[in-house]
């Protein structure tokens, strides 16, 4: 598999903007998944080995989203998860999912309201999602939602 160039990396950090202090890692485990935040677990090793559980541990450290862990991800090393809403309540994209028989319509539907608000929206394979030129807040993404 080949490396992910610089150019790969910004244009995934350019369609999927959100926090870059933090991101999720998925995980699977006894037929469950699902996504958690990224830490950094060195320290935890000792505090482990000492009867402490992760719950007790107190100082958790996110890791930032890194060229490296988008990388990683580009790769298929990782699957990596982005937290859209900002420390401010704003949001660089909203991505909603149509996965029902009219998944279609609705999604039509979905981005002639976008339209028709002036968020600019795409549309992925049976996924909409929309990408904003701007953080929007959060009130204002509900009101063009809802």
């Amino acid at each position: 598999m080949s490396l992910p160039t610089n150019s790969n990396i910004k244009r995934f950090q350019s369609l999927f903007k959100g926090r870059d202090d933090v991101f999720a890692v998925r995980w699977e485990k006894g037929g469950k998944s699902g996504y958690t935040p990224a830490y950094q677990y060195d320290l935890y090793r000792r505090h482990k080995m000492g009867g402490g559980t992760f719950q007790n541990y107190p100082d958790k450290t996110f890791l930032p989203l890194t060229d490296a862990q988008i990388a990683k991800h580009l790769n298929g090393e990782q699957l990596v998860g982005i937290y859209p809403l900002l420390p401010d309540n704003s949001s660089w994209l909203l991505a909603a999912d149509f996965d029902k028989e009219n998944w279609s319509e609705e999604c039509r539907t979905f981005l002639k309201t976008c339209a028709d608000n002036g968020v600019l929206a795409r549309m992925g394979w049976r996924k909409g999602w929309s990408e904003m030129d701007f953080p929007t807040y959060l009130s204002t993404i509900q009101y063009v939602v809802y």
